[in-house]
């Protein structure tokens, strides 16, 4: 866990180890050697009894003559995430409420996805099941409810079997400093009641750390030793902070810089102080929250809540296989750098082949990169097979879908029953300090130089209210009549969100090759993707 949190913790128990000790002296001083009978034999015990008619053992020592009392003082452990403040739901448009063309739909499928069962109702777990509480203890057994360890750190003495599963507690925040490296066979899942487990990246709540004035006006510092803050979110997205290159360069509120010299996260706040302004700040740092290693797979990442890091939610490496990734909510995810003008960072990406990859009935939003994505440079040799992006609510993302690869096979990929919002009106399409991020669209992929022997399917998919471009897919001639259905499709557009008229760009239909297409009314909004799909619905407001 986050060694913030460890730290306030040791505190807390030191101060109640405190009050208990004063508590005890208060008792003994309080008490008299005296015995109810003056026959008693010094060093003997008696019953004291008192005006409520209840009566006490005192022993007397017949050396020394003190008195001490026995006492059962109560210890109550104290929840690792005591004092989270917890957001409450729509905080995907807390900072730019925005409404589309299909509101009821998109809150719908919304609710569907927040209000999932636990992780038993939708998968069969053979093996143990271990659990995670803030209320446990890393010294528990972990394998019961009643039995739970504490924190992440636990699971990294286990030996897991295939057919495991570790489970996290509802309503709990759970906060990481390192990834959890998944195991092969194993889910990761959901137990008890109320809302689903939250994960942060995030290293504490640094609503709660020291921050002090620097000698720039309304520039304020606090130590940061995390990697890579790409982003800084204040009471979990009612404001949004803005990274600069240089503490110079902080010149309006809520631009920060993070220091790699000296270790300081600098804000421009001219409210005062940010931890007495804000009730919440969160710092994304470079910490995968779910990390996939190379050539592994069959895992399960269902019914949580993963927020605030600034690289990936969940990242598969080389040649993985059947990951799954269901009913979770995944939000502010990305901006990191490395050192490059260019700010990354995707909610759930597969890298160079992926075999067997679901991603189904999730709602992520905010997302600086891209919601979901396969990509790579594998090449021959390397195959994306059985890939299924359904039923997903994708929100305020900076592109939705993206996919790529050269000289891979790709063998059967659907896309279908997903609504795409406001794409390009979040926090990753604004200003960068490298320059303005390209318009890459809902749909942004290459299949052009891909060996395709398998169905693509989109259909069914609802595009309401992108503010940049919808559709961007190169495609070999030909490869579209013979392997694509595009079914279904809607497209809504929002004339005040506009920031640009270009909705199509690639190659499209009967191995046409396409310039740019631009759409200023419905009309041409209809007539451009005509070429497409006959079927395909276009509105425009």
């Amino acid at each position: 866990m986050a060694k913030f949190s460890k730290i306030y913790s040791r505190k807390i128990a030191k101060h109640i180890a405190a009050m208990v000790l004063v508590f005890v002296l208060a008792v003994l001083v309080g008490c008299s050697p005296s015995t109810t009978s003056s026959d008693a034999p010094i060093g003997s015990n008696s019953e004291n009894t008192g005006t409520d008619g209840n009566t006490s053992t005192v022993e007397i020592d017949p050396l020394e003559g003190d008195v001490s009392v026995d006492m059962e003082v109560e210890t109550v452990v104290q929840r690792e995430d005591e004092g989270e403040i917890v957001p409450e739901t729509g905080t995907s448009q807390l900072s730019t409420k925005l409404t589309g063309v299909a509101e009821d739909e998109a809150i719908a499928l919304r609710d569907k996805i927040l209000n999932t069962g636990n992780t038993e109702e939708y998968y069969k777990i053979t093996g143990t099941k271990y659990y995670i509480s803030p209320g446990g203890e890393d010294t528990n057994s972990g394998t019961s409810p009643e039995e739970p360890f504490r924190t992440v750190d636990a699971l990294s003495g286990i030996t897991f079997e295939e057919g495991d599963a570790v489970l996290f507690e509802r309503d709990s925040v759970f906060r990481i400093t390192s990834a959890i490296s998944t195991k092969k066979g194993v889910i990761y899942g959901s137990y008890g009641e109320g809302d689903k487990p939250k994960i942060y990246a995030s290293g504490m709540n640094f609503a709660e750390a020291e921050w002090k004035p620097t000698q720039r006006k309304n520039i304020w510092r606090t130590m940061y030793i995390y990697d890579e803050a790409g982003c800084v979110v204040f009471n979990h997205g009612e404001e949004i902070g803005y990274r600069r290159t240089s503490v110079r360069n902080l010149t309006e509120n809520l631009q920060f810089f993070q220091s790699q010299e000296d270790g300081f996260l600098y804000l421009y706040c001219d409210k005062g102080n940010p931890a007495a302004i804000y009730d919440s700040i969160e710092v994304t740092a470079d910490i995968r929250i779910f990390f996939i290693p190379s050539r592994s797979g069959d895992v399960v990442i269902d019914n949580l809540c993963l927020m605030y890091s600034s690289s990936f939610a969940v990242a598969g490496n080389y040649n993985c296989h059947n990951v799954t990734v269901t009913n979770c909510e995944i939000g502010y995810i990305g901006g990191y750098a490395r050192g490059g003008a260019v700010r990354l960072g995707n909610a759930i990406q597969m890298w160079t082949g992926i075999q067997g990859f679901k991603v189904e009935n999730n709602w992520i939003y905010q997302t600086f990169d891209t919601a979901i994505t396969w990509q790579g440079n594998g090449g021959e040799g390397f195959k994306y097979k059985d890939i299924s992006i359904k039923g997903n609510l994708l929100e305020y993302n900076h592109t939705d879908l993206e996919f790529w690869d050269s000289g891979a096979t790709l063998d059967g990929f659907t896309v279908s029953d997903n609504i795409f919002r406001f794409t390009q009106m979040g926090w990753g399409a604004r200003l960068n300090d490298g320059g303005i991020r390209g318009f890459d669209g809902a749909f942004y992929g290459s299949t052009n130089n891909m060996n395709i022997v398998g169905k693509i399917t989109v259909k069914n998919n609802l595009i309401d209210s992108p503010g940049g471009r919808i559709f961007r897919w190169a495609t070999k001639q030909g490869d579209w009549d013979k392997y694509f259905d595009v079914s279904g499709t809607r497209i809504y557009i929002t004339e005040k969100y506009r920031y640009t008229n270009q909705v199509i760009r690639g190659t499209y239909g009967s191995g046409e090759i396409s310039e740019d297409s631009f759409a200023n009314n419905a009309d041409e909004l209809k007539s451009a993707f005509q070429r497409i799909d006959p079927t395909i619905e276009a509105k425009w407001q």
